[in-house]
């Protein structure tokens, strides 16, 4: 199981990337087969390699984007094609995968975007006034002005900057469809800082007391996403006290953005640090890099491929936990009272963690080999990713093969939130469906535009593609 942010690598000499990881891949299944041993790699990449940009038009996402697919499955040398051309088909031993969220925002805007239907244009129609824009006309302080005083509490009583006052950029509705680029309006407002933590402190408190008397959401929850997990309630109990209007512009999805870089083998060993998989990590003239390689000594009754194995706690236990999280198997850690049980997973070290080993779900992920195992993996990535692109249309999506696709595909609303045309009571019955946050790696997106993946880029004519890859 690998956990990079980017999978950019090659499986021969003559390519632009020169590190041979894919190749080492290639080689390590093709033995498996060979021998007629069951192996399995699974990859979880982000869903866009960036946090900013639209992927026809950002040069650097688009670059990133082409060269995962030229590891993945095109290009001529890709993993994929390497393996098909040794009869080797490639989904029975490698997968890719990302994760992806919604949630429900409770406090939306005044004024939202919305369409009557498909087909019809962008209107501006007015909602009505959100609990947070009462909350500023109650106690005369902005949103704005209270995250920039709460800013200043954190930093506490001493501060050595004479900075007086901070720009921000305000959120605005964008038709994208995708994420901000420089093509989405941008409006700045200025906030002083609060030059003592006093001042901020009273800021804070005026800006909370502005909620009294405001009508009472305290059943209202400000998060839905633990209903991706194992909660102990259901998408559709979760009340709401505004519109249906209202609340079917509240729902929202995103990637969640892999940041980490980890690699866990045969539930005995465990690689992580700061080295993705590209050359920028690997060429060792790049990125400076650091790695810990963790083999414990301590080791735990478990499973491989329905034989018993001795594998080791720490590997396996992180495993196991991976597998649950992204399959929606662990109850959702919240503490929204002095009520909630705080476990302990929510402490930190040297609080030690409770063993689960044997209790029924890490049961169900213990053997990464079983049949049952990968089957309830595949279908979970899969029934996910069919549900976010109905309710939501991400990108990217095996329903893009073309840039032309794209344009017509990409939902003319705000970014993340609803198509239109769906209704509240049909999203809030296709998101309880959502277990956990795993999702397909889309392997058709823009498949059939051969230049995205063999461009003049990649014949030696971009001297800043090292700068991405």
């Amino acid at each position: 199981m690998i956990y990079p942010i980017s999978s950019i690598s090659a499986t021969q000499n003559g390519d632009q990337v020169t590190n041979r990881i894919a190749g080492a891949l290639v080689d390590r299944i093709t033995r498996a087969y060979n021998e007629g041993a069951k192996f399995k790699v699974i990859v979880c990449i982000p869903e866009v390699p960036g946090f900013s940009g639209d992927v026809k038009n950002e040069g650097s996402l688009k670059t990133i984007m082409a060269a995962q697919y030229r590891t993945i499955n095109r290009g001529g040398a890709s993993i994929y094609e390497k393996l098909r051309e040794k009869g080797i088909e490639p989904l029975d031993y490698i997968r890719f995968y990302h994760l992806r969220a919604y949630d429900r925002i409770n406090a939306p805007w005044g004024k939202s975007f919305c369409s009557s239907s498909p087909t019809s244009p962008l209107t501006l129609a007015p909602l009505p006034d959100s609990f947070i824009s009462k909350m500023e006309q109650n106690s005369g302080v902005k949103f704005h002005e209270a995250q920039v005083a709460l800013a200043r509490q954190w930093i506490g009583q001493e501060s050595a900057s004479n900075q007086k006052e901070v720009t921000l950029a305000m959120p605005e509705p964008t038709t994208e469809g995708i994420i901000q680029s420089e093509k989405t309006p941008v409006k700045t407002e200025t906030v002083p800082i609060p030059q003592s933590f006093e001042e901020a402190r009273d800021i804070v408190r005026r800006f909370e007391s502005g909620a009294e008397g405001l009508r009472g959401d305290q059943e209202v929850s400000d998060t839905v996403a633990q209903h991706m997990l194992c909660d102990r309630t259901e998408l559709p109990d979760e009340k709401w006290l505004g519109t249906e209007e209202e609340e079917l512009n509240a729902y929202v999805s995103e990637l969640l953005y892999i940041h980490s870089k980890v690699m866990i083998v045969d539930d005995d060993k465990v690689i992580m640090g700061s080295a993705n998989i590209n050359d920028r990590s690997q060429k060792g003239d790049g990125d400076s890099e650091i790695c810990l390689v963790v083999e414990d000594d301590d080791k735990i009754d478990s499973f491989m491929d329905g034989q018993p194995y001795r594998a080791g706690r720490f590997a396996a236990t992180l495993r196991r936990k991976l597998f649950r999280e992204h399959l929606g198997l662990i109850p959702p850690q919240m503490v929204t009272n002095g009520n909630d049980c705080v476990t302990s997973f929510m402490r930190p070290a040297p609080h030690r963690n409770e063993d689960e080993t044997r209790s029924e779900h890490d049961i169900l992920v213990m053997d990464p080999l079983d049949d049952r195992t990968v089957v309830l993996f595949q279908k979970t990535a899969l029934e996910n990713r069919k549900i976010f692109t109905e309710i939501f249309r991400p990108v990217p999506t095996n329903l893009v093969r073309t840039w032309a696709a794209y344009d017509n595909y990409v939902p003319k609303v705000k970014t993340g939130h609803v198509v239109p045309g769906i209704d509240l009571e049909r999203v809030k019955g296709r998101l309880a469906g959502v277990r956990g946050a795993l999702v397909e790696c889309p392997l058709d997106f823009l498949i059939d535009e051969k230049d995205f993946v063999t461009g003049p880029e990649w014949r030696g004519l971009n001297p800043t593609l090292p700068i991405y890859i």
